[in-house]
């Protein structure tokens, strides 16, 4: 057991609770008793990305740097302490600049190639290296595990072929790519692309026109660009869209699919899934079974290929005001009624000024 202070990363809910227990960042926490991993004691990890292994649906949680102050057992990527500090909160984005620099100061055996001229290449093979671009139309590439590749040049490529990578580009026109298990690929520049075939990924985009893909299980695909579009094939996996006129889609079970902008689409072929849309004017789709189609937008759309599956429709109103509210929610499943009206698979439906409405998918 050491007793040392040390730095850290640790990932929280939405709300900065991590296993029912409530955290604030400034303050210092401490626990009696003897540690045990997943067990007692407060939870983190010495690698910025480690914390992506444990919380999958990455554009959802919270994230902040941490300092142990107690003792500490380590096992595997996760360390456990008695007595923790909440230093200060980063963004998902920060956690690829971490590792960045964790890449490059932390580690004994790594390996650096930069490039900050136009169209260079920088590429490693070993492991726990690190090869970034700062010039146009250059690429950074790693093949080994816990490698981190980077552009900052327009219409650039990151590529990560190893387990445990980042793979990041802030320039327009870009693409980063991770084929490895537990990897991330991340685009903050307009029509980019980030996409992951392995599992435990994520794979993020800021920009608009942008793609973000996953084929692996238990990964996430996020893009708050607008005209954007966020898929997942694998199972357990989410999909999220905060920009207008994107698409989220998942095929795989107990998947999620969310779109928060206006006229975009959501759809989960996979059972046991939800497709959630609250932006007006869009559609969500279920095809499996016990699975949720959630319209809650002004004038949007939901439909279930399925019968064992709900819909969730918002009635709006108008009120004297030519203020829009919600009048009241259904939550039906094919045979139940809505005003009258049987509900079918096949079917979409929405409300208009307090009249239901429908028509077959075609």
């Amino acid at each position: 057991m050491e007793k040392e202070k040390q730095l850290g990363y640790k990932a929280f809910n939405h709300d900065w609770t991590c296993n029912g227990f409530q955290y604030e960042v400034g303050k210092e926490y401490e626990i009696d008793g003897e540690l045990q991993i997943c067990e007692n004691g407060f939870h983190y990890c010495k690698k910025p990305l480690d914390v992506l292994f444990y919380y999958y649906n990455a554009q959802y949680n919270k994230y902040a740097i941490v300092e142990t102050m107690g003792d500490t057992i380590t096992v595997g990527a996760k360390t456990c302490t008695n007595k923790i500090k909440i230093i200060k909160e980063i963004s998902f984005q920060d956690l690829f600049k971490e590792n960045e620099k964790f890449l490059k100061e932390g580690n004994e055996h790594k390996s650096s190639v930069s490039n900050t001229e136009d169209y260079s290449s920088a590429s490693n093979v070993g492991d726990y290296s690190s090869a970034s671009n700062t010039g146009d139309y250059s690429s950074a590439s790693n093949t080994g595990n816990e490698s981190s590749a980077s552009n900052t040049g327009n219409e650039s490529s990151a590529s990560n072929t190893g387990d445990y990578s980042s793979a990041s580009n802030t320039g327009i026109k870009s693409s980063a790519s991770n084929t490895g298990i537990k990897s991330s690929a991340s685009n903050t520049g307009i029509k980019s692309s980030a996409s992951n075939t392995g599992n435990y990924s994520s794979a993020s985009n800021t920009g608009i026109k942008s793609s973000a893909s996953n084929t692996g299980i238990k990964s996430s695909a996020s893009n708050t660009g607008n005209e954007s579009s966020a898929s997942n094939t694998g199972d357990y996996s989410s999909a999220s869209n905060t920009g207008n006129e994107s698409s989220a889609n998942n095929v795989g079970i107990k998947s999620s699919a969310s779109n928060t902008g206006d006229y975009s689409s959501a759809s989960n072929t996979g059972n046991e899934s939800s497709a959630v849309n609250v932006g007006d004017y869009s559609l969500s789709k279920v095809s499996g079974s016990e699975s949720v189609a959630l319209a809650w937008g002004y004038k949007s759309r939901a439909i279930t290929k399925s019968p064992n599956s709900y819909i969730v429709i918002a009635d709006y109103r108008i009120d004297e005001n030519r203020n829009i509210y919600i009048h009241k929610a259904h939550i039906k499943k094919p045979g139940q009624v809505i005003n009258g009206t049987v509900i079918e698979v096949d079917t979409w439906y929405w409300f208009e000024c307090g009249a239901l409405h429908s028509c077959l998918d075609k």
